[in-house]
């Protein structure tokens, strides 16, 4: 079995040798550039930067990209330099986990000089967090009866969960930690949250469904539970542009 590393090594020469000058820079971001990367229920997060974003121009990297995906991999993300400048204010929370974790597997880094406006980041946090109690909500009504599909539902959503977490720490402007696990923690502590409510819930990624059903839904509920909370604490949060007490325009 191939390591990580041979598979970005090997990748990036692909990637080269199909699109020679138009490639810029190979970067790898998400859960492996953290470090929190659990192999079963992870992939490898590649954004490739090119100089001309015409779609034809990445049909020799077709084979590639196929390759990738059938891997388990995410697609990789094909953007140019001015897609990057004009997208922080739309995509906060991927830019903000970029910038705190990233590995430049070739050329420039391009994310460099690059920042986040706080008001654009709280925005996309509530946005998340009250897209997730909906599916959540709905999923768990086809999923309730089963205990390995309510788990798949867990683990399928942890990563955002997660994700959404580490933003709503920055917006305290305090440590955010890398690992998923550990941001679930520091949320908890910052926010009054169920901590065991939350860690349970990390604790089933990756894993075999071996818990009866009673346990999964217990673990399930309780998880629901602490998500709507912290999107409640959000709502509460001073301070920040959109926070409690900030005067409506």
């Amino acid at each position: 079995m191939q390591t990580n590393d041979t598979k970005l090594t090997q990748l990036v020469e692909e990637l080269r040798a199909a699109l020679g000058t138009n490639l810029r820079t190979v970067l790898l971001y998400g859960s492996a550039a953290r470090g929190d990367h659990t192999g079963r229920g992870s992939d490898l997060n590649v954004m490739a930067v090119i100089e001309d974003g015409a779609p034809r121009g990445l049909e020799p990297a077709a084979r590639t990209q196929r390759r990738w995906r059938k891997g388990g991999n995410p697609p990789i993300l094909f953007v140019t330099e001015e897609w990057i400048r004009n997208s922080t204010d739309v995509f906060p929370l991927e830019f903000t986990d970029m910038l705190d974790a990233r590995k430049v597997l070739h050329g420039a880094d391009p994310l460099e000089g690059v920042t986040v406006s706080q008001g654009h980041l709280r925005h996309q946090c509530e946005h998340q967090l009250r897209s997730l109690v909906l599916k959540l909500r709905a999923a768990y009504l086809d999923a309730h009866g089963k205990a390995s599909d309510l788990q798949e539902l867990i683990t399928a959503s942890i990563g955002s969960v997660a994700a959404v977490a580490r933003g709503v720490l920055r917006l305290t402007g305090g440590p955010v930690p890398l690992g998923a696990t550990e941001v679930l923690d520091a949320v908890s502590e910052r926010f009054h949250l169920d901590r065991r409510a939350l860690l349970a819930a990390a604790e089933l990624r990756g894993g075999r469904p071996s818990r009866s059903l009673d346990e999964v839904k217990a673990v399930f509920l309780g998880y629901f539970d602490q998500i709507a909370a912290l999107g409640r604490a959000l709502d509460r949060l001073e301070g920040t542009p959109g926070g409690a007490g900030e005067e409506e325009r």
